[in-house]
Order: structure tokens, then sequence, then C-alpha cells
């Protein structure tokens, strides 16, 4: 297991060769100045070479200061991606008020002979977990379809847990989620999954190729003479039989111009992805709830001090037998809304408050996607 600070190695436990007695109870302690997440990762011990990548999580520090106890101190088991749980207790001394001064990273000489094995860093987008990688036969990049150029050094970047290759210019342009997360993430935030997101599965078939043709999502060869891999009928995706279940599902959709488009209107893939703080929020959910509800309440009483008051109402873009749709101006900013006004005497005489509040539930789930209206906000009056 490594412990890094804001990407910088502050220690790492101690393995030991067919033993009955392993080293328990490691304690690890660094000065830490303007500080923000803790990475804990998790490496299969190998004699020669790289170690293989298992799992990490992420924690950020102020997650640790709302859910840290009279002692400044968190104890508990954290989640890590894909799978699998590690004990920890964090205990947090000092000053957190002071301002940014200058950050001196000291590396430490560790006693064990292969630190190299260890300094592998882990780039988390969208749920991947991209690792520099030597390819070691002809390798097309997954998102830009390009061929991945170089022949000493690691040439590109692969996802630990779906196996999906990129170049390195281009694992930060990733949209698409990673479909091997952690199943426990996804059920403890079913709201936070319905926002915007990508969810076209492809139809594959068994297909015969009679030129070589290359994976879409492993970049490799497609070996064999016949029955080679898989085609999708719709958008002709081509993959092998063993990466049909870490394609992501974005059938039709061309990643690399969605990333430009995103670009263009200032957007990063991994502000629209529902994950962004998904691993350290789970993580400290049984001491984090009260600071997670005193967030939600701050947002619904600045939501609701919005009213008729601040709006001027300029023209009827609309009539329903609910209702009217009208074209409002913000007086303090001036920006234009579409209000929809509703009569509460009809609804509740027709009996359709479960509409309307399927209606509102929609564009709430909706807000975070580029091309759709958004929610801002919702108000009653006498």
């Amino acid at each position: 297991v490594t412990v890094s600070v804001d990407q910088v190695r502050v220690g790492q436990t101690s393995t030991k060769q067919k033993t009955n007695k392993p080293t328990y109870n490691e304690e690890f302690s660094a000065t830490v100045t303007d500080g923000h997440q803790i990475e804990l990762s998790v490496f299969h011990d190998t004699p020669i070479g790289y170690d293989d990548f298992v799992a990490n999580c992420t924690l950020h520090f102020q997650d640790l200061l709302r859910s840290a106890g009279p002692n400044n101190s968190f104890e508990g088991w954290v989640d890590l991606e894909p799978e699998g749980k590690v004990f920890v207790v964090i205990t947090l001394t000092g000053s957190f008020t002071e301002g940014t001064l200058p950050r001196d990273r000291i590396f430490k000489n560790l006693t064990r002979k292969r630190q190299r094995a260890m300094r592998r860093r882990v780039h988390q987008v969208n749920g991947h977990k991209f690792m520099a990688t030597y390819l070691r036969q002809p390798t097309y990049c997954s998102h830009c379809r390009e061929f991945i150029w170089g022949v000493f050094g690691k040439q590109g970047y692969q996802c630990q847990v779906c196996t999906c290759v990129v170049h390195k210019r281009c694992h930060h342009l990733i949209v698409t989620a990673c479909t091997c997360q952690n199943n426990s993430n996804k059920t403890d935030l079913k709201v936070t999954e319905q926002r915007f997101g990508i969810n076209i599965p492809h139809k594959f078939s068994v297909h015969n190729y009679k030129v070589p043709t290359f994976c879409d999502h492993c970049g490799s060869l497609l070996w064999g003479i016949m029955r080679q891999g898989l085609q999708c009928k719709i958008c002709k995706m081509n993959v092998h039989i063993r990466c049909q279940a870490n394609v992501a599902p974005n059938c039709g959709v061309n990643s690399a111009e969605l990333a430009k488009t995103l670009a263009c209107m200032g957007l990063q893939p991994g502000s629209i992805s529902p994950n962004s703080k998904l691993v350290s929020r789970s993580t400290l959910r049984h001491q984090g709830k009260g600071s997670v509800k005193d967030g939600n309440n701050v947002s619904e009483s600045s939501a609701s001090k919005l009213g008729l008051k601040d709006l001027t109402f300029l023209r009827v873009l609309g009539k329903g037998s609910f209702g009217k749709v009208m074209l409002a101006k913000m007086k303090e900013g001036g920006q234009l809304y579409a209000v929809k006004v509703l009569k509460k005497d009809v609804i509740l005489q027709d009996d359709d408050v479960e509409c309307t509040m399927t209606e509102k539930r929609i564009l709430s789930l909706a807000r975070n996607h580029p091309f759709l209206t958004k929610l801002y906000c919702c108000f009653q009056t006498p």
C-alpha cells in the first residue's frame, strides 16, 4: 500500500516473502502545507519489473475535517476502487487555517531497494485508473483511433480496470465512465447516477474479418483466422470477445468530437461525470452525513430566497391547460428565463400533483446536460 499526499509519496507498507508474520499497524507521518487530498494505492508485489496495480482511493482533507471526531482523527474502513477495503486511522494535527506557504517536496530514501516499483502514478479520469504502460505490440488509441507510436519507454496509458488504451495526450479527454467501477458506490448515489451520462448500449455480434483489424477498446490486433472478434451492428465498432464486458455504452457517439465540443464550452470531461468525489464521499458516509445535510440546507435556503419580486415578466411564450410559460428577466443580473406558472387549483382538482413532481424531478436530473433545458429553481406563491 502506497500513501501519497497531493501526488507526492510519503510512505509505503513493507512486504515479506512467504512469511506467517506479516507487518501490521504501520504508521506514517508527514508535514503537509496547503494539502488537498490523500491517495492510497494498493499494488501486488512482483519480484521483477513493476508491481501490478490492484486498487486505490482518494480522500480529500475537507471531507476528513468534516467527518473527524473531537481529536481531529478519522478511523474506519475505506472503500477502494474498483473493489476492496482498507482500515486506516488518520490523525490531523496542527493549524488548518494557515495561508499558502512555499511547498518543499522532500523525498526520503526508503530502506526498501525496489523503490521504483511503486512510483507509477495513477491518473483518475471519470472512474478510469490510467497508468503509463509499455506496449509490446502495435496498438491504436481507443479515443482518437490513431496509432500509438514509440519503441522505447512507455508509449501510452492503460486503464488498470477496464484495460482501455489511449495516448498520453488523450487520457484526460475521456468522456465515458469506466464500466468496472465499484458497485457499492453506485448504489450509494442513485440520484447522482441518473444525471447526464452516455448510456447507449452496443449490439455486438460475432464477425469474420478478411483484413487485419485492431480492437477499438484495447487497441491490439484481433488474432485468428475466423470469428476473430465482435462487431457492433450499428456503429461498426470492433472489439475482442474478452473486451465486450468492458466496453462503455457509447454506441454512435464520437468521443473525440464530444471532447472538442466540451473544450469549446469551457468544460472538462470530468466535470460532467457524476463521480467526481465518489470515493471520498462514500467512504466517509457513516460519519459525514450531518455535514452533507447541512450543505443541502444551505442550498435550499439560498434557493428559497428567490421570488416574484426578483423577476420582471416580459411576455407570454405559451399557454396550456395547467398554466402559462412566460419570459422573465432577472432584476439584478438581467438574465432571461422561461418561467412556467402552474394553476394549483386545477392541478389539485385533476389529481395531477404526482405528474408535476415527476416533471420537476426529470428537469432536476437533467440539469448537468449541456444541451437540455436546465431547471434553475422552483418556488410557490400564496
